[in-house]
């Protein structure tokens, strides 16, 4: 539980006077689960707007809601915010910063390979003795449980409450998968990575993203949100990979066939049994 003052530290909004020091319960943009002491951040949506139920949260007990736009007729407290999704997801992470602080974050992004890629960094982590969850497409992994995935990326709020769940386990480190949607959505704004993945791009999503530019910019989004001497691990052998490369100002790890990469194969045999490299490093 912090205080409201604590939770906006760093955050641009305009607070209504003699709420700074609430104590805030738990953070929802589900006015459904709202119980006395939450805060409420009304997201607007694909098909609702969290404006809309004002009325519901303040009945329910909400302590104040976080909005795009005042709504004087309701009588709870809102506090003003130019983006309440991204917001979210900065609030979500200073809910429980201490314990995301401490622990390695790796994400996953591209188009094909997230989950393999995922897996490996897992299993790695955990051979050089680092405890790790992951979070991804086929579950959410921690070392008590495994919860069935409802998306590759999930909401910043389930983000957050996972970590720190992981980090009371003693976890020291998740990997997630990175969705090009939870990167639009702005899921993963709150965090900050220590090491970001780039497997590749190819035309997908444009349902969603409707230009294989924007799609792009999705993912690239990510690598906005290394941590300051964070590190980005790019496919050469992507187009996209490429281009990444050249526009990254800060320390990458290149791999791939492509001869300038920092971790080159050189010759591989695959079957049944698994995959066999030679690999070659510097």
């Amino acid at each position: 539980m912090k205080e409201i003052s604590e939770l906006f530290a760093h955050i641009s909004a305009e607070i209504p006077a003699g709420i700074a020091q609430y104590p805030v319960h738990a953070i929802q943009f589900d006015s459904r689960k709202i119980q006395a002491g939450d805060l409420f951040v009304a997201v607007r949506g694909f098909k609702t707007d969290g404006h809309d139920f004002l009325d519901r949260v303040q009945q329910a007990g909400a302590l104040a809601a976080v909005v795009e736009t005042l709504h004087p007729e309701i009588q709870l407290k809102q506090i003003l915010v130019s983006d309440t999704r991204k917001v979210m997801a900065e609030l979500a992470s200073e809910m429980y910063r201490e314990d995301i602080n401490a622990m390695k974050l790796i994400g996953v992004t591209g188009t094909n390979g997230k989950t393999s890629v995922a897996f490996l960094i897992r299993s790695i982590l955990e051979a050089a003795g680092e405890p790790a969850g992951l979070m991804g497409t086929i579950a959410y992994y921690s070392v008590k449980k495994e919860i069935p995935a409802w998306n590759t990326t999930p909401e910043a709020l389930d983000i957050t409450a996972m970590l720190h769940e992981m980090a009371t386990e003693g976890q020291r480190a998740a990997v997630l998968e990175v969705s090009s949607h939870a990167l639009t959505l702005k899921r993963v704004d709150g965090l900050r990575f220590d090491a970001a993945v780039f497997t590749n791009l190819t035309r997908d999503h444009l349902d969603f993203h409707k230009t294989e530019e924007l799609y792009f910019k999705a993912k690239a989004h990510l690598f906005d949100l290394l941590r300051s001497g964070g590190t980005a691990v790019l496919n050469l052998d992507a187009p996209f990979g490429q281009r990444l490369n050249n526009q990254l100002s800060c320390a990458k790890i290149t791999f791939g066939f492509h001869a300038q990469a920092d971790v080159r194969v050189e010759d591989w045999q695959g079957d049944i049994s698994g995959t066999r490299l030679k690999l070659k490093i510097g």
